[in-house]
């Protein structure tokens, strides 16, 4: 009885949570080594290198972000997670689909940002600025593609048309996690490094959290649809 009061305690839970948001996260960067080269030798880098060298390690990146989205989607759930066999189990369990999609992903990405510099050249911002929205809207269907691949196991095309129906359909929850995304940004490079060992992994849970109905709502159809 005096173990079952101990561990339902808040500091016990407290502090497992923070035990977990900074084991996932350390992970979350040990398996980022190429992104964290790339911000080590950037200085050294011509801006075209830099360009590469930046889309490879993202690319890279996908499966590290599925992993994580995956063990904060289970702890929201179960509210007790395995840390390190839970997120290297994610990690290879996702990695093949999340490399295809950080690719596309990224492909887009320097597509847009290409077309961004072409139509500011031509004195056209008003069609760059159409570009800016198809770029800040590929990155922030990160959100929905991750989360939902990391749940469930799905093909790659049913994957990216149930992330872009639910990006549209709750679009409050994608503005929001835009907003997330940029406020995460600035503490990463105003703030304190500290801030680095947990802000990924808080970032990714409180992603999770407020989408775990939208998570549920594609559960039930799936069912529906088996």
């Amino acid at each position: 009885m005096e173990d079952k009061d101990f561990t339902e305690n808040g500091f016990y839970k407290i502090s497992n949570y923070i035990m977990w948001f900074i084991l996932s996260n350390f992970y979350f960067i040990i398996t980022n080594l190429p992104l964290l080269i790339v911000v080590f030798i950037f200085p050294a880098l011509t801006p075209a290198l830099l360009q590469i060298a930046l889309s490879v390690a993202l690319i890279f990146t996908a499966p590290s972000v599925a992993a994580l989205f995956s063990i904060m989607g289970k702890l929201v759930r179960e509210k007790d997670i395995d840390v390190t066999k839970d997120f290297f189990k994610a990690y290879k369990t996702n990695f093949g689909q999340a490399m295809l999609i950080g690719l596309v992903q990224t492909l887009l990405i320097n597509i847009l940002y290409v077309d961004i510099i072409y139509f500011n050249s031509r004195s056209l911002p008003i069609v760059s600025y159409l570009f800016y929205f198809l770029l800040i809207y590929v990155i922030a269907l990160s959100t929905f593609l991750y989360p939902i691949m990391a749940r469930f196991y799905l093909k790659t095309k049913d994957l990216v048309i149930l992330s872009i129906v639910y990006s549209v359909k709750k679009l409050h929850f994608t503005i929001a996690n835009i907003i997330l995304m940029v406020a995460v940004g600035f503490l990463l490079l105003n703030v304190s490094s500290f801030v680095m060992f947990f802000a990924f992994s808080a970032y990714t849970f409180v992603i999770i959290h407020w989408q775990n109905k939208v998570l549920e709502d594609i559960e039930e159809k799936i069912k529906i649809e088996k």
